[in-house]
């Protein structure tokens, strides 16, 4: 449990301290979700390592098949049987969640 909290602090420092932008066109449907943003660099590194940690066991989903909100617990779950390091969950998270779908 304590390995579960370390690994999703984190994660969850990342996006709430992440710049956040409003797009452009927005529709009333999702007016009351805060749009999120991602340090490209770690979106490029999140994919490298979903792709060659997470490949390893299982074939891959592609990110726009599940919604951020859908994919979250998918992670939490997921990161700890990788045994994740922090800077790589965190890059991962970023990676999911910036083509998660409706995003």
């Amino acid at each position: 449990m304590k390995k579960c909290l370390l690994l999703l602090i984190p994660v969850l420092l990342v996006l709430a301290c992440s710049r956040k932008t409003v797009p452009a066109s927005r529709t009333k449907a999702n007016e009351n979700i805060p749009p999120r943003t991602y340090n490209a660099s770690a979106v490029a590194q999140g994919r490298v390592v979903y792709t060659n940690r997470c490949g390893r066991c299982h074939g891959l989903k592609p990110v726009q098949k599940y919604s951020a909100q859908e994919w979250e617990p998918i992670l939490t779950v997921m990161i700890r049987k990788a045994r994740l390091q922090a800077a790589d969950s965190v890059n991962v998270s970023a990676y999911v969640f910036s083509g998660a779908k409706g995003n």
